[in-house]
């Protein structure tokens, strides 16, 4: 009753969101007919959204829905590495409450509802899935998970420049961690083999794609 249809101010930002994937939609080119500030992967995935369901606001709140729900997933499924049940829980709760539905200006969009910025909750959605995966590869050595967590480093960097590079140096800060706790992680050729993973192809597949 408080909070239902009244996140966002329609003014502020949303009409970048709606203009951007409905440009694209219309045959327009990122970057070369359209100012864009972040990465190509939010507005090319909200094109995607608006051609198969109609360009129109509910469509944006739909894929903000959608990206709440895939966070809320694995902020749960992170958390299990580390918490038990009741704590993951509430790790939940505390991002569905501060983040996914928070409200802090008057005059604003800061949710995931109608965010300001639909780069950043894709982007979000991305680094949590690469952390997923990441963690997973950590605990079962399985080059699918490698795999994963690398393709998830290139749509963050793809979604937001600046996150998914702050990404990668965590990734990176990790590795190197493990390679000097863990002696048999140490060889060269094993080092080598996750820096090319986890740094090197996610840079180089989506320096290509920011170059075409």
């Amino acid at each position: 009753w408080h909070t239902w249809h009244k996140w966002g101010d329609l003014i502020i930002d949303i009409g970048r969101e709606m203009c951007v994937p409905a440009g694209i939609c219309s045959g327009k080119l990122l970057y070369a007919d359209i100012n864009y500030i972040y990465g190509p992967a939010a507005p090319y995935l909200n094109a995607l959204a608006f051609k198969l369901l109609g360009a129109h606001l509910n469509t944006l709140i739909f894929c903000g829905i959608i990206a709440a729900v895939l966070s809320v997933f694995l902020v749960y499924k992170i958390s299990r590495f580390f918490l038990n049940i009741f704590f993951s829980t509430f790790a939940v709760l505390t991002f569905l409450i501060v983040f996914a539905f928070g409200q802090y200006v008057y005059f604003g969009n800061y949710n995931f509802i109608i965010p300001y910025s639909y780069a950043s909750i894709h982007a979000l959605v991305f680094v949590l899935a690469a952390l997923y995966f990441f963690n997973l590869s950590l605990q079962k050595e399985s080059a699918r998970y490698k795999y994963f967590a690398s393709l998830f480093i290139t749509l963050a960097i793809l979604a937001r420049f600046e996150m998914g590079i702050a990404l990668i140096l965590a990734v990176t800060g990790t590795i190197i961690f493990y390679a000097i706790a863990f002696k048999k992680t140490l060889s060269g050729r094993a080092l080598f083999y996750q820096i090319v993973v986890y740094v090197i192809a996610p840079i180089f597949l989506a320096g290509l794609i920011y170059a075409l």
